[in-house]
């Protein structure tokens, strides 16, 4: 369970470490997969065939209660011929695109040179999400779907605008994902699926996944898919 998990995680943090790459780059040296670009936001759009959760331990101090990561991402392509460069970029939505820009940058003013924001997005409606509890012994302790909130930082990556972005199974950009909120309420949208969240549980101690104990995160999508990801316990 936890090595195939952490394989994913390698994955996704390899993932940040060419976002960080590309941000760094002009339009001419850029050579990371990305869809399209409008003015200065350049967006990634990817299936959604994995997910990776953990403990979000290099949050604020002032986060004080169980902080939890997730990402939803591609798969990895185990061909002896690919190139990381290529991962698993499928064509976006112009029109989501396009509404997307218009909301983050609605008096273009973003500037297309050095620095452009990478915005991540995907399209598959997420049916619904559970958040369970159990301890090193695999024992389910509680389920905690409904103590989760939203919760976001302006942090690496501009990370505030890249993940708040809430669209519906209309492909309507309806605006950022409200801070606090719970998971009914963002399910209520019928929303496509978030690529990264973060989720606080206010009442549960921020260790509470270490010696062991784990989380284990379920996300269904409309299209009949179940992305199934752990966290996993820290002996430290």
């Amino acid at each position: 369970m936890f090595p195939a998990t952490m394989n994913k995680l390698k994955l996704l943090v390899g993932g940040l470490v060419l976002l960080a790459v590309a941000s760094c780059k002009s339009d001419e040296d850029m050579d990371y997969p990305l869809n399209s670009r409008a003015d200065g936001l350049y967006f990634i759009h990817r299936p959604s065939q994995v997910a990776c959760a953990y403990a979000n331990d290099d949050s604020h101090d002032t986060i004080t209660c169980l902080n939890i990561r997730v990402l939803v991402t591609s798969s990895l392509n185990n061909s002896a011929t690919y190139d990381p460069l290529q991962v698993y970029v499928t064509e976006g939505d112009k029109s989501i695109e396009e509404q997307i820009r218009k909301f983050l940058d609605p008096n273009g003013s973003k500037s297309g040179g050095m620095g452009g924001d990478i915005i991540e997005y995907r399209t598959e409606i997420c049916h619904s999400i559970h958040i369970t509890l159990y301890d090193k012994d695999q024992k389910f302790l509680s389920d905690i779907t409904d103590m989760a909130r939203f919760y976001y930082q302006e942090m690496a990556f501009k990370e505030d605008e890249q993940c708040r972005i809430l669209i519906n199974s209309d492909r309507k950009v309806l605006g950022a994902i409200k801070i606090g909120s719970t998971i009914s309420e963002y399910l209520s949208y019928k929303p496509m699926i978030f690529a990264m969240a973060n989720f606080i549980f206010p009442g549960i101690e921020r260790d509470t996944i270490k010696n062991g104990n784990y989380a284990k995160i379920e996300i269904e999508l409309e299209n009949g898919t179940t992305l199934v990801t752990y966290t996993s316990g820290s002996t430290s």
